[in-house]
């Protein structure tokens, strides 16, 4: 009786956290939500982010990449020179101001209001920033999903939001976690604290994954 009210108490834990997970997106990514965004993503709040994954995606003009939670397009300076970009994200308001401003790039690009267990799409570079550990769980179930959308020889590169003293993010994992869903995988992982809007700073693992 005792495990079973354990394991009751396990399964209410997580399911209140992917609940209040998907609230906040809601509330995030409203059309007043996907402005704001919009602005802070044109600021100079951002150049240190761009710079430094700018350094991990090497552009070619022959390969495809997926922005995933792309957002209003805060990283499309830097994959502007890929062959096809897919902006992928959630809300329609955020897709239409990544979409004009990708237009405004002369950028090819695809738009895919899904979430990630809903995509079959193949490309050669997965990249996510600012999305898991905060907007989306990351677990077994979602590495296994973006690995199997790069193509071989393809390479995935997306942030993951760490747990630690000072962070209230609900879906934030344990560095040890992390390190144990990566075992079967080959990958290169960083430690690295952004500021971003205010001068707040986040703690992030940086992943890169490959096939």
């Amino acid at each position: 009786m005792i495990i079973m009210k354990k394991i009751y108490l396990f399964f209410l834990k997580i399911s209140n956290l992917k609940i209040l997970a998907l609230i906040r997106t809601l509330i995030s990514y409203n059309k007043k939500g996907a402005h704001e965004l919009l602005k802070n993503d044109d600021s100079n709040a951002y150049d240190e982010h761009k710079i430094y994954f700018s350094k991990l995606l090497l552009p070619d003009n022959t390969k495809t990449i997926m922005d995933f939670g792309c957002g209003t397009g805060r990283y499309l300076n830097i994959l502007k020179n890929f062959q096809t970009i897919y902006l992928v994200d959630i809300s329609k308001h955020n897709l239409q101001l990544a979409s004009t401003k990708a237009k405004s790039l002369n950028i090819d690009h695809k738009l895919k209001r899904r979430s990630l267990s809903f995509l079959n799409i193949k490309v050669d570079y997965f990249f996510s920033v600012g999305v898991f550990g905060q907007f989306y769980q990351f677990d077994t179930k979602v590495l296994k999903k973006i690995y199997s959308i790069i193509n071989p020889n393809g390479k995935a590169v997306f942030t993951v939001k760490v747990k630690d003293e000072i962070t209230d993010e609900i879906l934030a994992i344990k560095e040890d976690k992390i390190l144990e869903l990566l075992n079967n995988y080959k990958y290169k992982l960083n430690k690295k604290y952004f500021s971003g809007v205010n001068n707040q700073s986040d703690y992030f693992y940086v992943i890169e994954l490959f096939k």
